[in-house]
Order: structure tokens, then C-alpha cells, then sequence
């Protein structure tokens, strides 16, 4: 798990805010395997809203 939330750290820096949904993007446009991952697992959402919010 630890590898996806490193995964997703690198994902949000290389582009940046994303618009706002259930997690730090909208979930309904989800199209990669990472965006589908965080949108399937709340604690992955909650982490990804925080990273965001950072």
C-alpha cells in the first residue's frame, strides 16, 4: 500500500491540483489505474484529499 500512496504523491506533483471530487479529482472522469485505485478505497481518498489540501 505504501508503494500506491508513493505512487500517488508523485501523480499530484506532476500535475498539479486537480478539480475536486470524492478524492482530489472527480472520481466519475477516473481513467487510470491509480485515479480508479484511490476512488475504490477511502483511505487512499482521505490521504489523497490531504495531500491535496497540503
Amino acid at each position: 500500500m505504501l508503494r500506491y500512496v508513493a505512487m500517488l504523491l508523485g501523480l499530484v506533483l506532476l500535475i498539479g491540483t486537480a478539480p475536486a471530487g470524492a478524492a482530489s479529482f472527480d472520481c466519475a472522469k477516473a481513467s487510470t489505474r491509480v485515479e480508479k485505485l484511490v476512488c475504490s478505497d477511502p483511505q487512499l481518498s482521505r490521504l489523497d484529499e490531504r495531500l491535496a489540501a497540503a
